[in-house]
């Protein structure tokens, strides 16, 4: 599956950079990733998103695109969608940050913060994403995904000022992801918000910016501490959320790097935190005090064998066990 990011993001450079030289774009490689992303998310939503969160990019555009397709996928997942419609979501979120190649990488790097005028040419990418993309052959239900992400449930949001229904249902999770992962993103400007914090805001948005059942499907499908999210425990113990269970979402499986006294681990151990607590009684039991910000000192999970202390073994068995 790592491979499987490093294959997309090599098929998302190929596409966006024909696209900005005026070139007809070959978006196959790009189709096929996204059937196998697809397939993966299917077979095991936790181990995609474990290394989407954990990877690193050189390039913000491709980060944002592929991040915001992987939550995506596993919220339509959640949603029941079919293969076919997964896959036009998929390649629909891969596409849909395509404009922002034709500007500026000062605006971009700023795109929280811009002054009015900068707004309008910054929210012009969705319209030039779609028109470097017309002629490509992208079926109209991976255009509209390009063309609506960042429609708005009440009206709020651009090219058109959409609302409701009128927002097809493949753009509304977009959408969705789109934020969310806005929220999230490390940018060198400032500090990203922990992915409790951005689900709590994502809540209070239901029925707002966004449709209010789909915002509930998103959080059920990612958990309320997100794969990713730095955390400490009860007990002091620091550590990654490596995932989830919609049945436990309050007790996710952690990766502990640093003991109660935030010293660091030789090596890493996992908690599932349901299990653990399953037999102790509620004083003993062991919760999520708080998330941590990203880039906390020494929480680095590419610095640790993610199996901990057992036997190497793939990272498909360790989010099953």
């Amino acid at each position: 599956d790592g491979d499987l990011l490093d294959d997309a993001e090599q098929a998302l450079t190929d596409v966006f950079e024909a696209v900005r030289s005026g070139q007809t774009p070959d978006l196959q490689p790009a189709v096929e990733i996204t059937r196998k992303m697809v397939a993966s998310v299917a077979r095991q939503p936790n181990a995609l998103l474990w290394l989407s969160r954990t990877r690193e990019h050189d390039d913000f555009i491709y980060r944002h695109a592929l991040n915001t397709t992987v939550w995506a996928l596993v919220c339509g997942r959640e949603l029941g969608l079919n293969e076919g419609l997964l896959n036009h979501l998929g390649v629909g979120c891969l596409m849909s940050q395509v404009g922002k190649t034709s500007l500026p990488a000062d605006l971009l790097a700023r795109e929280q913060h811009l002054a009015s005028d900068e707004l309008a040419v910054y929210r012009s990418y969705v319209q030039r994403g779609v028109e470097m993309l017309e002629g490509s052959g992208l079926s109209r239900a991976v255009m509209s995904v390009v063309q609506n992400h960042r429609e708005r449930h009440n009206g709020s949001g651009f090219p058109a000022g959409l609302r409701g229904d009128r927002i097809p249902l493949l753009a509304k999770v977009a959408g969705i992801a789109e934020f969310f992962e806005s929220l999230i993103a490390p940018r060198d400007e400032q500090e990203p918000m922990t992915p409790a914090k951005a689900v709590a805001l994502l809540y209070e948005m239901r029925n707002i910016e966004f449709q209010e059942d789909l915002v509930e499907s998103f959080i059920k499908s990612i958990g309320i501490y997100p794969t990713g999210s730095l955390v400490e425990l009860s007990d002091g113990q620091r550590g990654i959320v490596v995932s989830h269970s919609p049945e436990r979402r309050l007790w996710p499986k952690v990766m502990v790097m640093q003991d109660a006294g935030h010293h660091p681990l030789k090596s890493a151990k996992v908690i599932d935190l349901a299990r653990f607590n399953e037999s102790r009684a509620n004083g003993e039991a062991l919760s999520i005090r708080e998330c941590l910000p990203h880039g906390t000192d020494g929480l680095n999970p590419a610095l640790y064998d993610v199996t901990g202390a057992e036997s190497r073994f793939s990272l498909g068995r360790l989010i099953n066990r």
